[in-house]
């Protein structure tokens, strides 16, 4: 594990990884974006947000659990990094950022 986790597990902070994890689907659309061409399908983007939300949401459990690993939370967790990247990208990146990423970052 990190030494800044450890340090900050050791002095008693409680560490939430679920919320930060939910936090983390705002900004999935982007890295999306960053990935894929603008002529990439709708739904071959979809499914990269899908699993980029997966796996955000299950390692946040993993971290967090510290040994007690919870699909019922790992679950919820998902349903809520998707959904806020879902609602992300329909309210703000779609508009404008999302396709000037697409244009713009990896041109040389």
């Amino acid at each position: 594990m990190h030494p800044m986790l450890v340090a900050a597990a050791e002095s008693g902070d409680t560490l939430q990884f679920q919320a930060w994890s939910v936090v983390a689907g705002s900004v999935l659309p982007l890295l999306v974006a960053v990935v894929t061409k603008v002529a990439t399908s709708a739904q071959v983007k979809a499914w990269l947000l899908l699993g980029l939300s997966a796996v955000t949401s299950v390692s946040a459990e993993a971290v967090d659990a510290g040994g007690d690993f919870a699909w019922k939370t790992a679950a919820t967790t998902f349903a809520m990094t998707f959904g806020m990247g879902v609602l992300a990208h329909f309210g703000v990146f779609k508009a404008g950022i999302a396709p000037w990423l697409q244009r713009n970052v990896g041109r040389t």
